[in-house]
């Protein structure tokens, strides 16, 4: 038992995360608002409502 360690557990918490925050930019139309062409975070925020704080948390964990 002293030789189990928590990263597997560690790898798909990670993975679960990461699967959730493109659900979330997928859900509030960050990859389509990004298809037309650049935009800023407030440009973005604008257009379609969406809090700057929420649209920086996914766009910096989507692109990571």
């Amino acid at each position: 038992m002293a030789d189990l360690k928590p990263d597997p557990i560690f790898q798909v918490a990670s993975g679960y995360l990461a699967a959730k925050h493109l659900f979330v930019a997928a859900e509030i139309g960050l990859f389509e608002k990004l298809a037309e062409g650049p935009a800023t975070l407030e440009e973005i925020g604008q257009q379609t409502g969406i809090p700057l704080r929420t649209l920086r948390i996914t766009a910096e964990t989507a692109s990571a």
